[in-house]
């Protein structure tokens, strides 16, 4: 599995900036997010291996809301806080 890469190289500085405008480009799955001090986030998404393989990337807010992109173009809206699906 290979991984997304990211820029700032340490993103946890960003923790607690208020998030002003994020987009997703159509061409390439970047995700890109500036916030309101002017520091940006720039998420690269890795090659897709195998179609089981886990997100590119995930955002999750204070209120427990997710948003998960990948593999491929596949992304969808959930909450942090919801018990896990069980299986069998």
């Amino acid at each position: 599995m290979t991984l997304s890469e990211f820029t700032p190289s340490d993103p946890g500085r960003l923790a607690g900036q208020t998030l002003e405008h994020a987009e997703i480009d159509p061409n390439t799955a970047e995700l890109r997010c500036r916030f309101a001090d002017g520091s940006q986030l720039l998420v690269m998404p890795a090659a897709q291996e195998a179609a089981d393989d886990p997100p590119n990337w995930e955002l999750i807010t204070p209120d427990h809301l997710t948003l998960e992109f990948g593999p491929g173009l596949r992304w969808q809206i959930g909450r942090s806080d919801a018990p896990a699906p069980s299986s069998g």
